[in-house]
């Protein structure tokens, strides 16, 4: 299956605590289980292989830090991250059903070198005649900032626990390019590539993101 996303979200950080929304417009012409990489469904076995359009889910994420970077001690930082169902189920651009997960991250920069690790559980909901199982999530990532702090590069990897029974767990090593024009322009790029068959074999992304 191929999947295609036209993404659009807000973001707001205020000191410790921040939260984003964003929403898709998405296209699909497989019939193939699909994971995200924070280990959220979002497509579904639909038996439909001809290509379909419509709306995908909202997702909102809210984060408050707990701590910050000091004295050798990393940044310490608690996610809550919620999709609600808006794309249709009968045409396989999601499940219909409501998921929602905690993370914990920890994420440390120190000589241009940055570091970070999460763990997570998710609450995944089961469409009709489908029975997922609830799984611990994961990702280690090390990055490095380049031309003063402008130009960064993040490898990650990351994964789940088993969500199906009679599949392999989800796992997904990726690299992140991202360049920051001005104070208020950030580029970003990322590939990555899928390591088990829950996961799409090949993604690529390409965006921009401004502050107002």
């Amino acid at each position: 299956a191929r999947n295609y996303y036209l993404t659009q979200g807000l973001q707001y950080q205020h000191e410790r605590w921040g939260i984003d929304a964003n929403m898709s417009l998405a296209a699909r012409d497989g019939d193939d289980l699909v994971t995200r990489d924070d280990g959220m469904m979002s497509g579904g076995e639909s038996g439909h292989t001809a290509m379909d359009l419509g709306l995908g889910d909202v997702f909102v994420r809210a984060n408050y830090t707990l701590a910050w970077q000091r004295n050798g001690w990393p940044n310490v930082t608690l996610r809550a991250l919620t999709k609600i169902p808006a794309a249709s189920a009968s045409r396989g651009l999601g499940t219909g059903e409501l998921d929602a997960g905690v993370f914990l991250s920890l994420a440390r920069f120190a000589y241009n070198f940055y570091f970070s690790t999460e763990v997570g559980y998710l609450w995944l909901g089961d469409p009709s005649g489908t029975e997922y199982q609830d799984p611990v999530s994961y990702a280690i990532g090390v990055g490095h900032a380049f031309v003063n702090g402008r130009l960064g590069l993040l490898v990650l990897y990351n994964g789940t626990s088993k969500i199906f029974p009679d599949y392999e767990a989800p796992r997904q090593l990726g690299m992140g390019v991202n360049w920051r024009s001005s104070n208020r322009l950030w580029l970003f790029t990322n590939l990555a590539a899928g390591l088990s068959e829950t996961v799409p074999d090949l993604s690529f992304s390409l965006g921009v993101s401004t502050a107002l």
